[in-house]
């Protein structure tokens, strides 16, 4: 199923290099409640996220894959919101401390969920703070530092390395 839909993402990406007019439908009418502007001659975040559940699904564990996604669903957002908001003091380009902060608690939170709620035999509770952290840092270090690839792959693809790497240790 995640490729089916990732070759429809792709299929309309490169579609759309093809035709502007096909370009102006997609990002100003059918996609316009999440395309952003600047997304009208790049590659679409939606894109970008559909290709790392793909990639998610085909190499990595079920855990490993639900850390980096929800990772990614939290974190991202919530730092995002809270660093625009609040995020007056700058760590790198347009990242703001508060924001980089929310998101690496966020990414820790969204990994104890996985080990806790979803999988709570897997690993001891020590294992399972040891490896959150490990994977919201590796996370953050993504979300921070993503200039060449959209972080809607660089985030959940890195947490779920750092995952796959961490679990079979713990």
């Amino acid at each position: 199923m995640v490729g089916a839909i990732a070759v429809v993402a792709l299929t309309l990406e490169i579609s759309r290099r093809f035709s502007t007019s096909w370009n102006q439908i997609l990002v100003t009418k059918v996609f316009a409640p999440i395309a952003r502007p600047r997304e009208m001659y790049r590659t679409n975040g939606a894109t970008y996220y559909t290709l790392a559940t793909l990639i998610l699904v085909a190499i990595f564990s079920k855990p490993a894959a639900e850390i980096g996604l929800l990772a990614l669903a939290f974190g991202d957002p919530g730092a995002s919101l809270i660093g625009k908001r609040w995020g007056k003091l700058k760590l790198y380009r347009q990242k703001s401390v508060i924001g980089t902060s929310v998101f690496f608690a966020l990414a820790v939170a969204a990994s104890i969920f996985v080990l806790s709620v979803l999988h709570p035999t897997l690993l001891p509770w020590s294992s399972r703070w040891a490896l959150a952290l490990s994977v919201a840092f590796a996370g953050t270090m993504a979300e921070l530092f993503s200039h060449r690839l959209d972080d809607n792959l660089t985030i959940p693809v890195a947490c779920a390395t750092v995952a796959s790497i961490w679990l079979p240790i713990f």
